[in-house]
């Protein structure tokens, strides 16, 4: 009894230290969960954020090589349209183009004729060529010049003309077909019917030694048979062409993404110094080792690789985050951190001053204890809840579809064309992936816009050059339903506007897609309106498609919704199109209205 008699003093003397030291370890404690918490949840927001600079500059790697198949087309056209083609007509041809402004990166426009190899019609050609304003014409090979082993046939690639000549004069006269790299993609265009990019090589016209490719597109006899690739080999004639300096070509495609990604273009499927076409900051060119790996982006806080199908070949896009990476602010976390902090000691130290009352003491320690606890689960759920959606929807399946959908764009060009069944399940997998990809990205642009996340630019715009971007994106959905598609400015436009070019192409793509989504027959065009009065830049999208009722027309911009239930079955969609792109409008200081007749 003695012992216990002495006890009982200490202990009532050394709760309130007791339970002030539990409060505080239990504060510090739930301060330290809630500022991980909040950490993790601010890097999947970084990660979101650089995902989507990702598609972005993807999509314009994308669009800036279709814009010179755009081109090849033209010249094409112009061969297809004549039994014969002379010196001073393509001269005027290619004196017609802005080629800097239209095609920048590429030194020129070229035609390349196949010659037979046998003497007597390869000295006819070569004499004609000569008699056509141009004497001085020889015939000469590139460096690295070999037999390719598996040639289709044994016939010379000629480069008859590339305008403007004085700064391609070495390229004229160039055997194409006598170098393997240049002979594969000539070769490979003229099977498939379609543009054709070869490897890296180094062009001869370029005194700079930057690498460079060659962008082909054939073109076959008139009136012959082109259903397969024998018979497309049998009837080529020769191919519109570009040669093309890789560093130009992705001149300013940082700024797509503020310049918070850094972008390397590769010509090939690694990260080969001989496949390096493009190295936006050139820190590649202080590594001296020829293949690239993970090591070498350490110093960059995120890091993708994305292979992309251009052109038959299959190219990849290295891109890591900058020191100008927009990061969500941390500087709250540490502030609320410090606030959890100054609140425990607070609490912790009034706990042992009224530590004579140890059930009052308690008390105050588990109703803190309690109101933390519920504080750091209320923000952990919501935490988990907004960032495995972004996360999750981003990164696990948006990633993982866009390589199926360029994986299934490669195996269709691999498919024997009489496999009608094959080609039809390839298309199938082709436009359900569409679908999803394009569920994912509404939903997500929803959220972010709900969220207050979802910022817009305000710099200088040219509105010709954003529609004929759309009208470039566009086409190819309209050429499926042999759509026309076409664009007119009704009034005199300003050259530039202030605006953001990403969101208000996204709004016209929308719009233009829906468009031909619901017009079966008739056309799609878009109208650039002007008021003067008013200063304000209007884009009308004009259909024949089905139209729509009052009624219809009352909630067509709410959120998940479309005119009716049958619209839903026949034409597919989510419904948040117009709603997001009402929604971008408002952002842009615009708005979106509907006029339409039914029937």
């Amino acid at each position: 009894m003695p012992i216990a008699g002495v006890t009982k003093p200490k202990l009532k003397h050394r709760l309130p230290i007791v339970a002030a030291v539990g409060v505080l370890l239990v504060g510090l404690g739930l301060t330290l969960v809630m500022a991980y918490l909040e950490l993790d949840h601010r890097e999947k927001e970084d990660q979101a954020h650089f995902d989507q600079l990702v598609e972005g500059v993807q999509a314009d790697v994308i669009r800036r090589v279709m814009v010179y198949r755009y081109g090849l087309m033209v010249t094409r056209s112009v061969f297809a349209a004549s039994n014969y083609v002379d010196r001073q007509e393509f001269l005027d041809l290619v004196g017609a183009r802005e080629l800097e402004r239209e095609f920048p990166g590429a030194l020129g426009i070229g035609y390349i004729e196949r010659v037979p190899s046998d003497p007597a019609t390869f000295d006819t050609f070569v004499n004609k060529v000569r008699e056509d304003k141009a004497p001085w014409f020889e015939i000469t090979v590139p460096p690295g010049a070999a037999p390719l082993p598996d040639a289709v046939t044994d016939d010379r690639y000629i480069i008859k003309y590339i305008e403007p000549l004085e700064a391609n004069h070495a390229a004229h006269g160039l055997d194409i077909g006598s170098h393997p790299v240049r002979r594969e993609a000539a070769e490979r265009a003229a099977r498939v019917g379609d543009a054709a990019l070869t490897g890296t090589i180094q062009l001869v016209q370029d005194d700079q030694k930057v690498a460079g490719f060659l962008y082909l597109l054939p073109h076959y006899k008139p009136g012959m048979p082109i259903d397969t690739p024998e018979q497309r080999i049998e009837a080529l004639q020769g191919w519109a062409y570009m040669p093309m300096l890789g560093p130009k070509v992705f001149d300013g495609i940082m700024s797509v993404a503020r310049n918070e990604l850094d972008v390397e273009v590769f010509g090939g499927d690694s990260l080969s110094d001989e496949f390096l076409i493009f190295d936006g900051d050139n820190h590649l060119s202080e590594i001296d080792h020829e293949t690239y790996i993970e090591e070498d982006y350490a110093d960059r806080e995120l890091h993708a690789t994305i292979p992309i199908e251009i052109g038959g070949r299959t190219w990849t896009l290295s891109l890591s985050s900058t020191p100008q990476f927009a990061k969500a602010s941390r500087s709250e976390i540490w502030t609320a951190s410090g606030l959890g902090l100054l609140m425990t000691l607070l609490l912790s130290t009034l706990v042992y001053v009224q530590g004579n009352s140890s059930r009052k003491a308690w008390s105050i320690a588990e109703g803190m204890t309690a109101d933390l606890r519920d504080y750091a689960n209320r923000a952990e759920q919501a935490t988990h809840a907004k960032s495995d959606f972004l996360a999750n929807m981003s990164h696990e399946i948006r990633t993982p579809m866009t390589a199926i959908l360029g994986f299934t764009d490669l195996l269709r060009t691999q498919i024997d064309q009489d496999n009608q069944d094959l080609i039809a399940h390839t298309q199938t997998i082709k436009r359900n992936g569409e679908h999803l990809l394009s569920l994912i990205n509404d939903i997500l642009d929803m959220s972010k816009i709900e969220a207050g996340k979802l910022s817009v630019e305000q710099i200088a715009v040219r509105p010709d050059q954003v529609v004929h971007e759309v009208l470039s994106l566009m086409r190819v959905k309209a050429d499926e339903k042999h759509l026309p598609i076409s664009a007119e400015v009704m009034t005199p436009i300003p050259r530039e506007i202030i605006a953001d070019p990403v969101r208000l192409r996204q709004v016209l793509v929308n719009l233009v897609s829906n468009a031909i989504k619901f017009t079966q027959q008739g056309s799609v065009k878009i109208e650039v309106h002007y008021d003067e009065v008013m200063e304000e830049l209007k884009f009308a999208v004009i259909d024949t498609g089905l139209g729509m009722t009052q009624e219809q027309m009352a909630r067509l911009f709410g959120a998940f919704e479309q005119a009716d239930t049958t619209t839903t079955r026949q034409f597919g969609g989510t419904g948040l199109g117009l709603h997001i792109s009402q929604r971008l409008a408002t952002m842009l200081g615009g708005s979106i209205t509907c006029n339409s007749v039914h029937g």
